[in-house]
């Protein structure tokens, strides 16, 4: 196995074909407690890509059902839904063990020369990704504050750098705002290959997106009285990107309520272009009594 963190997530996303339609996946982050979701919704996107042909993905639609297990591999199977003249869809279910433990489906379309296009949704003004430092940086400055049984996998380099606008410490953190403005880059360059960078995007969009829920409180996401876990991903790709270059991931938690949040993202080039939403919602509780 590579050591280069993004080597070790290109490889998890090289998934071994079982047949025509089945795929079989390993964790790149094998070290946490149980699978990332980001990474089943990365591969759950290269197995239906792997079934189309010149197309490239303009949506994503997970359920989480069950957790996985990141040191057993995970098999995908894919439904070709539909193969339209325009639009192709794939539904992708991923077992573990006899069970499934995702749902999602995904479309495709065929690239187009359409000029017709406006984007109302402006990139907020904020400082940009030269000379802020990275969240494993902040991690590692009260890495003796966090627990022994997480100091492992949050303290590991990871294959998409995340550099937050205005950090919010990770050990006993202030009362916030239910947002952040994230910039994030794979740490190397990636192929051409539009539904890749797609693929990453997706990994790298369930990174900080459901902590933003607990920051009003004025808890970490990692406090052991805090209770979280992706429930449904969506994602729509609006335009070609790189993500090997700094994008803008702008996030809001505009609900907690029921022991769930609500929350989206906008991500934005460094030139301001629109190019993927984001919506997930996700078990957001405190854990009665303690």
């Amino acid at each position: 196995m590579p050591h280069d963190p993004l080597a070790i997530l290109l490889e998890s996303l090289d998934l071994t074909g079982l047949d025509d339609d089945r795929f079989e996946g390993r964790s790149a982050e094998s070290t946490r407690p149980r699978a990332f979701g980001g990474e089943l919704l990365a591969q759950a996107l290269v197995a239906a890509a792997r079934t189309t042909e010149e197309r490239i993905c303009h949506s994503l639609h997970a359920t989480f059902l069950l957790p996985g297990d990141p040191a057993q591999p995970i098999q995908y199977r894919v439904r070709r839904v539909r193969d339209g003249r325009r639009f192709a869809q794939r539904q992708v279910t991923a077992w573990q063990r006899g069970r499934e433990i995702l749902l999602a489906t995904a479309s495709f379309t065929m690239a187009t020369g359409e000029t017709a296009e406006h984007q109302h949704e402006p990139m907020p003004e904020v400082t940009g990704p030269d000379g802020l430092r990275s969240e494993l940086e902040h991690r590692h400055d009260t890495a003796d504050q966090i627990r022994d049984e997480d100091r492992g996998w949050l303290l590991t380099p990871r294959a998409v750098e995340v550099r937050q606008v205005s950090p919010v410490p990770i050990v006993d953190p202030p009362p916030a705002d239910p947002e952040a403005q994230t910039w994030l880059r794979a740490i190397g360059r990636l192929p051409d290959d539009h539904n890749l960078h797609c693929a990453v995007l997706a990994y790298a969009s369930d990174m900080t997106l459901l902590d933003i829920a607990c920051y009003p409180h004025g808890v970490s996401w990692i406090d052991p009285r805090v209770e979280q876990a992706s429930l449904a991903h969506a994602m729509w790709f609006h335009r070609p990107f790189r993500c090997d270059e700094w994008l803008l991931y702008a996030q809001a938690a505009p609900v907690q309520a029921g022991g769930r949040a609500f929350v989206r993202g906008s991500v934005f080039t460094q030139a301001g272009a629109l190019v993927a939403s984001v919506a997930q919602e996700g078990l957001s509780r405190f854990r009665q009594g303690e």
